[in-house]
């Protein structure tokens, strides 16, 4: 009867923590845009030391997550976390335009592997704003490029 006792209230325990635990990392995401089209997006503007770029997924994908862009040592350096990655390799790139209308690549990022990913490019930030406005796009895989999350930066006005 003890062991009985004994395993419910372990069990219990991790119940109560798991949800616990669940819920506060779910506010973390929680104000993260779950939609793209017809709805205004929260769109950054770039400054000469950066900018931190929300990833929003496309077409009920799932895809989120959290880009930087900083100059480092006179060279452009990309971050991308992603959360709830997928297991696969997904390519990245920075495209003119914005998310919801994207056009030719000017930058290809490395591919986001287990939520992240890592570029750095020669570039400065001043040549980088020139380009803008820009969207960071996230393909579902090497086999089938369609987007499943964006994230778009506009010009500092």
């Amino acid at each position: 009867m003890t062991r009985i006792l004994f395993f419910l209230l372990i069990l219990v325990s991790l119940g109560i923590g798991g949800y616990l635990l669940l819920s506060n990392n779910a506010g973390k995401f929680s104000k993260i845009n779950t939609s793209i089209s017809k709805q205004p997006l929260a769109v950054p503007t770039i400054a000469k030391s950066g900018v931190s770029i929300v990833l929003s997924p496309i077409n009920g994908s799932g895809v989120t997550g959290l880009a930087t862009i900083v100059e480092k040592n006179g060279k452009v350096f990309v971050d991308i976390k992603v959360v709830n990655p997928p297991f696969v390799q997904q390519p990245a790139s920075l495209n003119a335009g914005t998310c919801l209308k994207s056009g030719k690549v000017e930058f290809q990022l490395k591919n986001v592997f287990h939520g992240s990913s890592e570029t750095t490019f020669d570039s400065n930030m001043e040549k980088f704003n020139k380009l803008l406005p820009l969207a960071l796009n996230i393909y579902k895989s090497e086999e089938e490029l369609s987007v499943v999350s964006c994230g778009q930066i506009s010009i500092k006005k």
